[in-house]
């Protein structure tokens, strides 16, 4: 995963070894094996994982592991070709983990914010709002 807009680019490997390097670093990757690298800061990361986690997207399930919500925000945005805001800025780093299976993307915005206490809003099919209702007192 390495989008343009995105902070961090990361690869997860299923099978065999591939090195993964930049100017002044490099990592040997080994199945079940992810590296992230930060752009801002040039550095390398890795980690070991369950490969299968990550292998969802290939079935149409999404399933993350950790994430933070505006990452996963992102994610649908690209899926669907909508425009996701989050408006309530506590929940942007809320983290979720867990399956959104592959139904539609009010399916999975619904188990989202479920899962944050939160609730969602499209305006029309294409752009949609991810927001914490306030309690009135």
């Amino acid at each position: 995963k390495g989008y343009a807009d995105d902070d961090n680019i990361s690869v997860v490997l299923n099978d065999g070894e591939v090195l993964v390097s930049d100017a002044v670093t490099s990592i040997s990757m080994k199945p079940d094996m992810m590296v992230r690298y930060e752009k801002s800061g040039r550095k390398f990361t890795s980690q070991r994982v369950y490969a299968e986690d990550y292998n969802d997207w290939m079935n149409g399930t999404m399933r993350f592991n950790d994430e933070r919500l505006e990452d996963i925000v992102k994610v649908l945005a690209r899926n669907y070709k909508v425009h996701l805001s989050i408006v309530s800025p506590e929940l942007r780093g809320e983290p979720f983990t867990g399956s959104l299976g592959d139904g539609s993307l009010a399916d999975r915005l619904q188990v989202l914010t479920s899962a944050a206490e939160a609730s969602f809003k499209m305006q029309n099919d294409t752009v949609g709002y991810i927001y914490k209702e306030t309690k009135s007192k």
